[in-house]
């Protein structure tokens, strides 16, 4: 009788002590989600906050671009900044740096993209005498140092006349497809092999393979190599500086440099910054999707 008329006693005081473990856990696990959120903004902001100033700056008048102290928000706002960048077009053309760069960025993006997915394709699915070799060459050149190989560079280009041309960029850049290769080697070993050996059977090249059911599989991984190629290239300020030097010729990252020791207006400068920003964070978004995707599923299979 005892026994019956404590057991409700036992369980109903099990299960008050259960409910009271839980909101503890639940009670903790909500601080730190809440402490995890709170660092992520306080990082965002401090992240964010240069580029919030820039575009802030860029629609300020020169005046209240020097104020001390200095203030955030512009007042009173002006437009006139954007249009200021064209004002001396002919000693500092920015209608031509955009185009150059904007071709440049695309060519090679383009290029770098197709043979580094060619090339990945082939480490990936292709069995050749020394495939492991000349894969740790290839790794061996993404690793190397970009200053080392400079001066031969320079030398060669000026041989062969590529000096103050857009060559050395167009070139190396759509070649230089070490780190390519690599992303879209680790994607490719993600497919799975009965497509290929199916293909096979019925008869498909190599190159029709790639080309059909490669490609099409491989769109997050493309995308995240032209992100990464497009923002290389497009924000390269060394390799045009080095070799070329007339100023018609330039890309956009060095005339921007040249326009702000010329002239010294902030705004305008500021301008020039967002302008220069914009079409990579175009890229980015709209292929924020396959981006993401692309770089999480190039780690899964080595």
């Amino acid at each position: 009788m005892d026994a019956t008329q404590t057991s409700p006693v036992l369980v109903e005081g099990g299960r008050l002590r259960g409910k009271s473990a839980t909101g503890a856990i639940r009670l903790n696990e909500v601080l730190r989600g809440s402490t995890l959120y709170l660092v992520c903004l306080v990082v965002t902001f401090i992240t964010i906050f240069p580029f919030l100033w820039m575009l802030s700056t860029s629609f300020k008048l020169p005046t209240e671009a020097t104020k001390y102290p200095p203030e955030f928000w512009p007042n009173p706002i002006t437009f006139q900044n954007y249009p200021g960048l064209f004002r001396y077009a002919d000693v500092f053309p920015f209608h031509r740096f955009i185009l150059h760069s904007t071709y440049i960025a695309l060519v090679v993006t383009v290029g770098r993209t197709f043979f580094s997915a060619l090339a990945g394709f082939a480490f990936a699915r292709l069995r050749f005498p020394g495939a492991d070799i000349a894969f740790g060459i290839l790794m061996i050149a993404f690793l190397m140092p970009p200053a080392i190989t400079m001066i031969p560079l320079y030398t060669l280009y000026q041989q062969i006349g590529w000096l103050d041309t857009h060559w050395p960029l167009i070139v190396p850049g759509v070649l230089s497809t070490s780190f390519g290769t690599f992303l879209m080697r680790q994607f490719f070993k993600t497919i799975p092999g009965e497509l290929v050996e199916a293909a096979r059977t019925d008869g498909a090249g190599w190159f029709r393979i790639f080309w059909v059911i490669m490609v099409p599989l491989s769109k997050p991984a493309l995308a995240a190599l032209a992100i990464f190629s497009f923002q290389a290239t497009w924000n390269d300020f060394y390799t045009p500086f080095l070799f070329i030097n007339s100023i018609e010729m330039q890309t956009l990252q060095v005339g921007l440099r040249a326009y702000a020791w010329q002239f010294k207006e902030e705004t305008l400068q500021m301008a020039g910054g967002v302008l220069a920003l914009l079409p990579v964070m175009a890229l980015y978004f709209s292929l924020q999707k396959y981006f993401v995707q692309g770089i999480t599923l190039t780690g899964i299979k080595g």
